[in-house]
This record gives C-alpha cells, sequence and structure tokens, in this order.
C-alpha cells in the first residue's frame, strides 16, 4: 500500500499518537508499505503532512513535534507544530484523497468495511474446524465418503466456504492425523486408493498406552519450560561478561554455528566495538561476514547499523551481524530490514540467548526417555482375557552336560564301606582303568572269557 494508507493503518492498530519516524518503522516491519525507497521516513512525513493540512475529508491532526494522531480521537491540535512541518506545494481541494469508507472507524474490522444486514451476519459467523467438518459429515453417513461428497454436504449445511478446495480439505485431514499421532493418540481419518475418506473408530486408548502418553506430555512441557529458564539465565550471564569475555562467546557460537576463518579485526576500546570477520558456505558460494560485538549498555541505535555497514564496505563483506545481549530500538530495526541495502542480521537480546540455548553454548542437556506407543500399536496384540497362543514346535529339552571325565585314583580320605559285596563295577571304570599306568592297567584287565566277578567291598585299613 502506499504511504499514507500504510501510515493511516499504523495509527487505527496502535490506537495512540506516534511521530512519522515510528510509523514508518512499524509500516517497513509489518511489511504493508509495496515501495519502500531510500529515505522512508522523509517521504512518510511528506505524505502524513498532506494528510494533515487538507480542508475537506482530514484525517490527521498534529498534536505535538513531527506526532500525528487521527481526528476523530478527538486530541487537540498543536498549532505550532502544524506550522514546523511547512505547506505542501500543493493541497488537492478536488474529491477526498480516500474515501471514507475505506477507513472505517476504530473498531470496526481491520482490513474490511462495515456491513450491515445478512452480510453482517455472515461475516460474524465462525466456521467449525475442518476435522471437525469432516468428522461430523462421516459420523452421519456412516461409511466412508469421497472428497466430494463430503464438500457438498458441508457447504449445504453451511460448515465451509464455498471456495473450500478438494486439497485444502485434505490437507487439513492429514495435518490433524500428524497432531494426534505427535501426542501419541490414533489417526481419526483414513484415505483410500480410491480417495474415500474414512473415519477411523478412535474411542478411549488402552490404560498402558495413556500411561504411556502422560510422562511424554509432561516431559514436553518440561523441556519447554527448562529451555526458556536456560535462555532466562544465559542472558544474564551475558550481561555480565566484559569486552573479552564476549568475544570467547561470540567465537564459540559462531564456530558452532558454521562460521570458518574467525579472525578480529578491531578490538574493543576507546568507545569503538569489536569487529570479527568470518566465512560462512552456503551451497557453493562463500559468503564473508562481519561480526559486531555490541557490549551491555544503551540500546541498538539506527546509527550504530549505518557504522555497521560502512565497516562492511572497508572489509569487502556480503552480509553484516550484531551480536551481544543489547536491546534493539525500532529505527534500528527499519534500518537493518531495508531491502535495498546489505544484509545484517540482528543476533541480540532474547534472540542471542535462544541461539545459544539451541547450539548448546554454555548449557548442559539431559536425555529423557519415553514409550513410542504409535510403535507398539503397529503389532497385533492377543485378545483380552486369554493367554497368549503357544509356539507350534515346544523347544526340545535342553540336553545334560556331559558328566566329567574321573580322575586317576589318588590317596585320599578313608573310604566308606559298602554294605553290598555284590555290586557290580560300574562301565565308568573302564577310562579310570586307562588312565592307569600301564602296568597297573595289565594287571586289572581281565582275561577274554572270563566271569565278571563281584566287587569287593572296599577295605577300610589305611593303606
Amino acid at each position: 500500500m502506499t504511504f499514507p494508507e500504510a501510515g493511516l493503518q499504523v495509527l487505527e492498530t496502535s490506537g495512540k499518537p506516534m511521530t512519522y519516524q515510528e510509523i514508518t518503522a512499524r509500516a517497513i516491519h509489518d511489511g504493508l508499505l509495496s515501495h519502500v525507497g531510500q529515505i522512508p521516513e522523509q517521504t512518510m512525513r511528506e505524505r502524513l503532512s498532506e494528510l494533515a493540512h487538507r480542508t475537506r475529508d482530514r484525517r490527521l491532526s498534529v498534536v505535538g513535534r513531527d506526532s500525528f494522531a487521527l481526528t476523530d480521537w478527538g486530541l487537540p491540535e498543536d498549532e505550532g507544530a502544524l506550522a514546523l512541518l511547512g505547506a505542501p506545494e500543493a493541497v488537492p481541494e478536488g474529491p477526498p484523497y480516500r474515501s471514507r469508507e475505506r477507513h472505517p472507524p476504530i473498531g470496526a474490522p481491520r482490513g474490511g468495511r462495515l456491513e450491515t444486514g445478512a452480510a453482517a451476519g455472515r461475516r460474524r459467523k465462525r466456521l467449525p474446524p475442518l476435522p471437525e467438518v469432516v468428522g461430523t459429515v462421516l459420523g452421519e453417513a456412516g461409511r466412508p465418503l469421497p472428497v466430494e461428497e463430503i464438500l457438498s454436504a458441508a457447504r449445504e449445511r453451511g460448515l465451509i466456504g464455498e471456495d473450500l478446495s478438494a486439497d485444502t480439505l485434505l490437507n487439513a485431514i492429514a495435518e490433524e492425523n500428524r497432531r494426534r499421532i505427535e501426542i501419541g493418540r490414533r489417526a481419526a481419518f483414513s484415505v483410500g486408493e480410491s480417495g474415500a475418506v474414512e473415519l477411523l473408530q478412535v474411542g478411549a486408548e488402552p490404560a498402558p498406552e495413556a500411561e504411556a502418553r502422560r510422562p511424554s506430555a509432561r516431559v514436553a512441557q518440561q523441556t519447554s519450560e527448562s529451555r526458556r529458564s536456560a535462555a532466562h539465565l544465559v542472558r544474564r550471564r551475558l550481561s555480565e561478561l566484559d569486552a573479552t569475555g564476549l568475544e570467547r562467546v561470540a567465537t564459540t557460537l559462531l564456530d558452532r554455528s558454521g562460521y570458518r576463518d574467525l579472525r578480529p579485526v578491531r578490538r574493543a576500546g576507546e568507545g569503538q566495538p569489536a569487529l570479527l570477520i568470518a566465512r560462512r558456505r552456503l551451497g557453493l558460494t562463500d559468503i564473508r561476514f562481519v561480526v559486531r560485538l555490541a557490549t551491555p549498555g544503551a540500546e541498538l541505535s539506527r546509527e550504530d547499523i549505518q557504522e555497521l555497514r560502512r565497516d562492511m564496505a572497508a572489509q569487502g563483506a556480503h552480509a553484516g551481524m550484531v551480536l551481544g545481549p543489547v536491546d534493539v530500538g525500532r529505527e534500528a530495526r527499519a534500518e537493518a530490514g531495508i531491502a535495498s541495502a546489505p544484509l545484517v542480521i540482528l543476533l541480540c537480546g532474547e534472540a542471542l540467548a535462544d541461539e545459544l540455548v539451541l547450539r548448546e553454548v554454555g548449557v548442559t542437556t539431559y536425555e529423557l526417555y519415553s514409550v513410542d506407543a504409535s510403535f507398539w500399536r503397529s503389532f497385533p496384540r492377543a485378545p483380552a482375557g486369554k493367554p497368549a497362543p503357544a509356539p507350534a514346535h515346544p523347544p526340545a529339552p535342553a540336553e545334560a552336560p556331559p558328566a566329567p571325565p574321573q580322575a586317576a585314583a589318588e590317596p585320599g580320605p578313608e573310604p566308606v564301606a559298602v554294605e553290598s559285596a555284590a555290586v557290580t563295577a560300574p562301565p565308568a571304570a573302564e577310562p579310570a582303568a586307562a588312565a592307569l599306568p600301564p602296568r597297573q592297567a595289565e594287571a586289572i584287565a581281565e582275561p577274554a572269557g572270563a566271569a565278571p566277578v563281584a566287587a569287593e567291598p572296599p577295605s577300610t585299613e589305611s593303606k
């Protein structure tokens, strides 16, 4: 939009008087201007001055030095400040600059006209979310429906707009399924190969999975809270650093962010901030950065951004960066956001603390584990109240480990007398005989064909 349109909209949104510099900065920040130009503040001042000097359809009044307000607010006008603006060269007295209907009074819906009658009723009606609409239509039908039938039924009931497309509806269904799966719930819809949408039986989740989801939700909330708390503490620590400490922290952060060839160009001192040179490769292009380290103190101003751009030109850099625990003023934001000027990145204040936490610089992270309910739902389950079926082939019994071989006879404690003398020598005695020396083995061996000899009870006499 044009400068007058942007100025009026900024004032309507803010609801309070603003200077032309503040109006310009807000318009640039919100992206309201279709063309910015080289000196947007001067252009905005001239256009607002023309509106303030109009005699017909006057929308602006001057309530202070370079300060403007809407005439609908009824604030007293400062005649001296209006005279300082100077009269424009030619103020058109023909048709109004913009009709009053294009600028609704405060309290009207932003970006539209005041409507009455049936049109106002249609605008005031709020449509339900698309997943709720699809669930209602499919629940009443009781069967899967193609997307076009869902759209037709929803339009007949006034649940969706006339211009809603099938792709938008399918995207809403996919987003709803993704959201439910992320929080550990089942998907609500299924789209078949033919394009028909089916409403799944969601119902109540089993108790074990519900128990598994609750820790996940608590962990996610605790993680978010701990990240915000860590960022707050990191910013406090940053404000306590001197120039040398800030340079070391900035070097560590830039190194972890992918910047290379870091080297100082100017050390902090005598009112001059420190400057660093760094390179970062994006694709096949090496981008050269000039990094200005801003120590805690006054907020960043427009002059600081302009001075950084002069340093960029002197060092032959493609882009610049301001890094430090400082606040950034509106004018500095507007200056850094000028599209026709070299790029300037503002990594300051809360943004710097968040980046340090993200890159794990000066913070410690811990790992937490939770059950993946969606993984276990993908496997079939046994019916409730019935044991799991046994395997088709029961496992064979484990074989007993082989008995260790008997060692050679050695003198030991007194043997225990055996009551029965007719005990046959066990077969395992042969390996024991084989383990004896050759002469003793021949003496023990029996001649072939001899009858078995009953084993005598061992003597109780000591050898």
